[in-house]
């Protein structure tokens, strides 16, 4: 979650101290159906509980790497095994939540349908922090990896 959208307006997650806590205060008396983490923010799940419906889903884009060595790209795929797999039952260790991720989904014909659809009418919009040229891509990379991004980070590949 790099980003998230409330009411149209894009908040910089590193704006709060407590970001599942301020997710409660705002939205625990009206639970959300479906969160999706765009960002892969792994204690926002474990604290899920405060803000996502009993019966809702969690749905995470992936796990945020602490970085791209070795180590740290096995422990996101632990992470994400751990996740699919635990309990829901939170005195197993569960958030009571379902979890999946947004990679391991078959989205099918017709919800790639719907989803072109909203982008068309407005719906949807994609956030972009940045745009890089292919020889910048270290410096890509780098704004990637701060967790500083409000948005996607682009990287351009040929002169279109």
């Amino acid at each position: 979650m790099g980003a998230d959208t409330w009411g149209g307006q894009v908040i910089d997650y590193t704006e709060y101290e407590d970001l599942a806590g301020e997710l409660t205060r705002r939205y625990g008396a009206e639970p959300f159906d479906v969160v999706l983490d765009a960002y892969g923010n792994q204690e926002l799940f474990n604290y899920c509980a405060g803000f996502l419906k009993p019966e809702g889903v969690y749905d995470a884009a992936s796990i945020h790497y602490e970085g791209y060595a070795l180590w740290s790209v096995f422990k996101a795929g632990m992470t994400l095994l751990w996740n699919g797999l635990r309990p829901k039952a939170s005195w197993l260790g569960g958030t009571g939540r379902t979890w999946i991720a947004v990679s391991m989904m078959d989205p099918g014909a017709e919800m790639m349908e719907r989803l072109t659809k909203m982008f068309g009418e407005g719906k949807v919009r994609v956030v972009v922090d940045s745009e890089w040229p292919f020889e910048k891509v270290p410096d890509a990379y780098d704004t990637l990896i701060s967790g500083h991004a409000k948005g996607k980070v682009i990287v351009k590949v040929g002169d279109d």
